[in-house]
C-alpha cells in the first residue's frame, strides 16, 4: 500500500478479520512524503479482511479480499 504524509508523522495500520480479530498491526513513522508498506497475509485464511490506517484523529478504510 502507499502511505502519504509529512516526514515524521505517525500511522498505525490493523487488518482486522470479519470477526473484529486482529490479524496484524503495526505503527510505522513516515521517512519519506510517499511511503510504501507491504503487509505480509500469505499465511491467513482466504476471505475478505478491512485495513485500516490511522493518521492522528483521521481513519481511512479499506476492504481487503484474499484469494488463494
Amino acid at each position: 500500500m502507499r502511505l502519504s504524509g509529512k516526514v515524521g508523522e505517525e500511522i498505525e495500520l490493523a487488518l482486522v478479520n470479519m470477526q473484529g480479530q486482529s490479524i496484524q498491526q503495526r505503527g510505522l513513522k513516515l521517512s519519506s512524503v510517499e511511503q510504501s508498506e507491504v503487509l505480509n497475509i500469505r499465511k491467513s485464511s482466504s476471505g475478505l479482511y478491512i485495513l485500516k490506517a490511522i493518521k492522528g484523529n483521521k481513519v481511512k478504510t479499506i476492504k481487503v479480499v484474499k484469494i488463494d
